[in-house]
């Protein structure tokens, strides 16, 4: 089996619908699921070596009812918990395989998704982090791609830095032993958790084989509102997170300075890794001063939306 040279792990893929119930129309959603349950049904994967659980809210009865009656081999999940973060809890605690893949709703993973993970796993990686893009239908997926999924790479000794939680595979022992904290709305869960597995001594690899598409998310006021509520979460996840896992928290109590520091530092590191890392974004070299400008637009965003949660730390409900 290619990328599969010793163990053939049985790998349970859970896949929360949190993303598809409130991105999407019903229809949309519909299709969203099937996409990515179609493509792990065809994986060039041993069959009986293959859990997937799809995790659904109690209220959410025609979601449900669809993926139940398409997909009689899925197990479907249940859960009052209903925020991204702990919809992904809920399906660690169910999975049954010594490795446990995340992938949200939306994202379609490439045939061999499954080997890929297997083969991290028989190199002895106790974390997969999958590449994860825009699919091109849309004229600016290339362009958001960098600036959402982008910041997922491997550092000079080949180890991920951060990952993303729509395309990633844990060993069990690992969410045995760690959740995502269920207290953080949504956007920056995954780098906590990335830091928590990191301080932990974690051997996390980045593969950028293991790609999944992701559905285009952003479009029209979509774009500003995500961008909005990364920044009012940032600042937010800054109030929970212990100075250990976060250096920045330590930062908070200067108030209003806080968002003006996270736009200086995320300017600076997307103008490094633009360059760095441009091979992996699929930048050119004429394209720089165009991500440059956009990155300028995007973290003036985040820096918004994260003066809102210094003033008002209310202002979005939780997700």
């Amino acid at each position: 089996m290619t990328g599969c040279t010793t163990a053939v792990p049985l790998i349970s893929v859970v896949i929360e619908t949190f993303t598809v119930s409130r991105e999407y129309p019903r229809e949309q959603a519909n299709s969203q699921i099937a996409s990515a349950l179609d493509r792990l049904a065809g994986q060039r994967y041993a069959r009986d070596k293959v859990e997937v659980i799809v995790v659904v809210c109690q209220r959410n009865d025609s979601l449900k009812a669809f993926v139940l009656h398409q997909y009689p081999a899925v197990r479907v999940v249940s859960t009052n918990r209903e925020s991204y973060l702990s919809m992904k809890n809920c399906g660690f605690e169910a999975a049954r395989g010594e490795v446990v893949a995340l992938l949200d709703a939306d994202c379609i993973p490439v045939a061999n998704w499954l080997e890929r993970i297997a083969s991290g796993y028989n190199r002895g990686a106790d974390v997969i982090a999958g590449k994860t893009r825009y699919r091109p239908e849309h004229t600016f997926a290339g362009t958001f791609s960098v600036f959402d999924f982008g910041h997922v790479q491997s550092d000079n000794q080949g180890r991920a830095f951060a990952f993303n939680v729509n395309n990633v595979a844990f060993r069990r022992r690992i969410v045995a032993r760690h959740r995502f904290d269920d207290r953080v709305r949504r956007n920056g869960g995954c780098f906590l958790f990335w830091r928590t597995l990191k301080l932990a001594n974690c051997n996390m690899i980045y593969d950028p084989e293991m790609f999944a598409g992701h559905g285009n998310d952003f479009v029209g006021a979509g774009f500003i509102h995500k961008h909005v509520e990364r920044g009012f979460d940032t600042i937010n996840l800054f109030r929970i997170a212990a100075p250990e896992l976060l250096p920045a928290a330590r930062f908070m109590r200067l108030g209003p300075l806080v968002p003006i520091g996270m736009l200086i530092s995320r300017l600076w590191f997307d103008a490094r890794r633009i360059v760095l890392n441009r091979r992996d974004l699929s930048i050119r070299l004429y394209a720089l001063p165009y991500y440059y400008a956009v990155s300028l637009v995007v973290r003036t965003l985040e820096a918004f939306g994260g003066m809102i949660a210094v003033f008002k730390p209310n202002y979005f409900g939780v997700d």
